[in-house]
């Protein structure tokens, strides 16, 4: 796992250490439990093997194993395979490989950056989405109280809901460091209105790549006769 990111860090280079110190323990037990036995003349000097000895140092000294994979593409090294059958002439390929695939990576990005022009100026929200921080929510309902909803719902989570909704919003706040209104927690009256939403988008950064993603999550009332 580690050593397939895309964008190894510090911390993951030495997590994936980790990893190899425990797997080179188990590695020299399984080997060790096998002598005396017909299977414990194998030799365990392949590239496989070989290749975890400094994988991290290559990573660290070229980037990403993605860099200097022997998968390109998959499924036969898909587009070079291509190049190599039509764009070259069989002798001294490696520098019209990398010719080509220049070509075709800058393709690629003109390509992307026509598609970001053409595309509409409508945001990605709607226009009733209210917006906090990485946030949105849209699809507002009407304003319903703790009393009907704690009627309406049959549910053991709104048992209470109005004592455990504070308790709720004041360890969550207190969690990620935020002061509580008047340095206490609030309480609610039984005829105070909250306003459901139907639908949550939230932006965040991929750790694996750090590519920006969205999540989407909607409440649909006819999903199977339930919200």
């Amino acid at each position: 796992m580690y050593v397939l990111l895309e964008v190894p860090t510090s911390e993951t280079i030495a997590a994936g250490r980790r990893k190899l110190l425990i797997f080179d323990e188990v590695t020299n037990e399984y080997i060790e439990s096998f002598e005396g036995t017909e299977y414990g003349e194998k030799s365990w000097n392949f590239p496989k093997m070989h290749s975890h000895q400094h994988v991290f140092e290559n990573i660290e000294n070229k980037g990403a194993m993605r860099n200097f994979g022997t998968k390109i593409s998959e499924s036969m090294h898909g587009p070079l395979r291509e190049m190599y059958h039509r764009l070259t002439n069989f002798k001294n390929v490696t520098p019209q490989l990398v010719k080509h695939n220049h070509r075709h990576a800058v393709g690629l990005l003109i390509r992307e950056q026509l598609n970001v022009l053409d595309a509409p100026d409508d945001p990605d929200c709607p226009e009733n989405a209210e917006i906090l921080s990485n946030i949105s929510t849209s699809s507002k309902l009407r304003p319903v109280s703790f009393s009907v909803i704690e009627k309406t719902y049959g549910d053991a989570s709104f048992t209470r809901f109005r004592i455990r909704f504070p308790n709720f919003l004041s360890d969550f706040l207190l969690a990620y460091d935020y002061n509580l209104p008047d340095g206490k927690q609030t309480q609610f009256d039984k005829e105070d209105t909250l306003a459901p939403f139907q639908f949550l988008k939230v932006y965040y950064h991929h750790l694996g790549n750090w590519m920006s993603s969205a999540d989407y999550l909607r409440c649909n009332p006819n999903f199977h006769g339930q919200p």
